[in-house]
């Protein structure tokens, strides 16, 4: 019995670290905590049991910010409870990653009303680098634009639009895009260029990769924004100006700072743009550099002031050094709906599909391509008059093409986005397959030339029962 001893307090230890292994995480319980999390933690969807304060709650959205402890985050919320700022929260629920660390919230549960948090006085640089994010905070800006949005609730399609306004600020810095919770159709117009302060939860505007293209604040209502100086002169009353002289009125005081990159060229069209690509990250570089030198494939450094055009990130008044060093970068494989979802803006990807039709034009070809049901067109550009000869592929061909995805614009909420291939070779477009015989053009021809027998059939059949008819009357009139 005493040799059995040591063998069972091993199995017993072996139990108890199998057991603790297997043992669920204890729950996250501060904002804080929450916060802290890297990427890879935030993605393992870890459990969180926390208390904080509402700063913003959008229900028909499902968007909900806290804060608490001077920590704050996101939750995706569907809940009933009619949250306002100030309401104490009990939430349950689990970790994700997008920007930042956010929680999607199994249940939220509506502790007593309190007093919601001091917003934090926050600049535009503090906002662009992210420092306040999803915390409470207030602005000094200008009114740019104030316009009535009407949106329909993500939870039931069924419901009314729901109205809100939203509006363009100018800050010292750079330009603030702000939802507000407030269909008043008359403020709009009185809120044109007020110097306001203005009071909401700090957000970000993100392309399909999740990279921060603006800032966004989330206003709860029309309150939150006090005018602290009307505009000189109402919109309505402003003298009027000729058409072709509205750039006298143009200013700008521009503060923006060149940046510089490093990454490997995969498209470069000279003196108009070239797109760099470092792993998962692809950026477009407006240049009027037309440098012989530069070749795809090569590593490249770029320099040049960073702006967000039609919601994606790119690089304008770009130079471009080439490193003479290869650096290639193999295509992603890509179907219409990964491409469609916005996940790959300037990406190099290749796609499959089915040639619909080709088009010669004066500054590019144009292939329409078909996969997966949908229409997507491949562009191969090339200077007026100059260039190889259009790459001709029979209608029906099942193709492979490379290239650059475009996109019409940015939408991260995995909605479908129209996007084209810029191709960067005639060498891009690679037939997979021929066209089958059995398409439509083929039927088509085959079923005019079976109408054409027809036709000839019936005629000579016509045309020889009438000399049987002939003949049969002569031999008749003989036989009489």
């Amino acid at each position: 019995m005493k040799k059995l001893i040591p063998l069972i307090a091993i199995i017993f230890g072996w139990t108890s670290a199998v057991w603790g292994a297997t043992e669920a995480p204890v729950p996250l319980t501060t904002v804080k905590a929450i916060r802290a999390l890297s990427y890879a933690e935030a993605s393992k969807a870890l459990p969180v049991a926390f208390e904080a304060t509402v700063t913003y709650y959008r229900g028909y959205e499902n968007t909900l910010f806290v804060e608490d402890g001077g920590a704050a985050t996101y939750v995706s919320a569907d809940t009933d409870a009619k949250l306002v700022p100030g309401d104490r929260v009990l939430v349950h629920g689990r970790t994700q990653s997008g920007f930042g660390p956010y929680v999607t919230g199994d249940t939220v549960t509506l502790l007593h009303h309190g007093d919601a948090p001091k917003p934090v006085p926050a600049t535009f640089d503090e906002l662009i680098r992210g420092q306040y994010d999803c915390m409470l905070v207030t602005v000094h800006a200008i009114v740019r634009s104030a316009d009535l949005e009407r949106r329909s609730s993500l939870r039931d399609a069924s419901l009314p639009m729901i109205t809100s306004t939203r509006m363009e600020l100018l800050t010292e810095s750079g330009n603030i895009e702000a939802y507000i919770d407030s269909g008043d159709a008359n403020a709009p117009e009185s809120l044109l260029d007020a110097e306001v302060e203005i009071t909401g939860v700090a957000g970000g505007v993100f392309d399909g990769k999740m990279q921060q293209t603006g800032v966004l604040l989330h206003v709860s209502c029309l309150a939150n924004v006090k005018v602290l100086k009307s505009a000189a002169v109402g919109s309505r009353s402003l003298p009027v100006t000729p058409m072709d002289r509205v750039l006298t009125g143009y200013r700008v005081h521009d503060l923006t700072q060149r940046v510089r990159v490093h990454g490997t060229i995969t498209y470069y069209q000279p003196g108009q743009a070239v797109v760099l690509q470092s792993g998962s990250k692809s950026l477009w570089i407006a240049t009027k550099t037309s440098n012989s030198d530069l070749r795809i494939n090569d590593g490249a450094d770029a320099t040049g002031f960073p702006d967000a055009h039609s919601g994606f990130l790119t690089l304008i008044n770009g130079e471009i050094w080439d490193n003479n060093i290869s650096e290639n970068v193999p295509p992603a494989p890509a179907t219409w709906k990964q491409l469609a979802s916005s996940g790959h803006p300037f990406d190099l990807v290749s796609i499959e599909g089915n040639v619909v039709t080709e088009v010669r034009e004066t500054l590019q070809d144009e292939y329409v391509l078909s996969s997966d049901g949908q229409l997507f067109t491949a562009f191969l550009g090339h200077l007026k008059g100059v260039g190889p000869s259009m790459k001709q592929i029979p209608p029906g061909s099942r193709v492979r093409v490379t290239g650059i995805c475009i996109l019409e614009n940015s939408n991260p909420f995995n909605s479908q986005v129209p996007f084209n291939i810029l191709l960067r070779t005639p060498g891009d477009i690679v037939i997979v397959a021929k066209p089958s015989m059995l398409n439509i053009r083929n039927l088509i021809i085959l079923l005019s030339v079976m109408l054409l027998a027809v036709i000839s059939v019936s005629v000579w059949g016509a045309v020889l029962n009438r000399k049987v008819y002939r003949q049969t009357g002569t031999l008749e009139h003989f036989s009489k």
